[in-house]
């Protein structure tokens, strides 16, 4: 991930964070509020349109970034866009705990990815940025479960946006890990999956993963030469330009 100085300067106090404790319990584990949408879903096909200050502060939105935040944390994401519940609005929640982090540590290389805690994070009509500097890993998504592959992603991004719990415009820089979560999210609020993105030849269901590769050869090393070739030049993409 990246170092949280950027981050901790838009997020909200603890009082405010308060308010998403114990979400899950809100919604039953079988309610639809929890469902998230799978590939082929319409909206995850669209490019999202913009939300209003006044629409964050308002009951419903944040009723929906409170729906957003429990079926992330119900599924056991580390990100969620406004799309992979069936709304096509510019808006996404992100966040990695301590625990999810030892759950990673089992089988991957956080070191070498960068990865560090991320507290609850909700970022509306971002507008990204991106560096030259690409890398390669491996990714999953909620929407296209069980499945994983290398994905080129810019090592590190630069976000303008609203904070989507006070409507007020923020700006922030964020690398590895941190970076991944916002590009892969970002991607969502405009029609895109990892799949249209990723190395077809490292697409693998995640019980073959483990069986077949090893999981922390997640870095271009894995690649044929064929395929290094080509990822090596795909263009970033840059929903500004596109």
């Amino acid at each position: 991930m990246f170092g949280l100085t950027h981050l901790l300067l838009f997020l909200t106090c603890a009082t405010m964070a308060g308010r998403f404790r114990g979400l899950v319990s809100k919604f039953s584990s079988g309610s639809d509020h929890l469902k998230v949408v799978k590939v082929g879903h319409p909206a995850l096909q669209h490019a999202s349109r913009n939300v209003t200050p006044a629409f964050l502060q308002s009951t419903a939105g944040k009723d929906l970034i409170e729906q957003m935040v429990a079926a992330m944390r119900a599924h056991s994401g580390c990100g969620l866009a406004a799309p992979q519940i069936g709304r096509n609005l510019q808006l996404f929640v992100m966040e990695l705990q301590d625990a999810d982090l030892e759950s990673e540590a089992r089988t991957r290389d956080i070191a070498q990815l960068g990865m560090k805690a991320v507290p609850l994070t909700v970022i509306a009509n971002p507008r990204m940025t991106l560096s030259k500097k690409v890398l390669l890993h491996r990714e999953g998504c909620l929407s296209v479960p069980d499945h994983t592959a290398l994905v080129p992603r810019a090592d590190a991004v630069k976000i303008e946006g609203l904070d989507g719990l006070t409507g007020k415009p923020i700006t922030f820089t964020a690398s590895k890990w941190t970076a991944r979560i916002l590009q892969h999210e970002v991607d969502h609020l405009h029609g895109k999956l990892y799949l249209d993105r990723m190395n077809r030849e490292t697409y693998t269901h995640q019980d073959e993963l483990f069986q077949h590769y090893d999981p922390n050869l997640i870095s271009a090393e894995c690649l044929t030469a064929s395929a290094l070739r080509r990822l090596q030049n795909l263009p970033a993409f840059d929903p500004a330009t596109s």
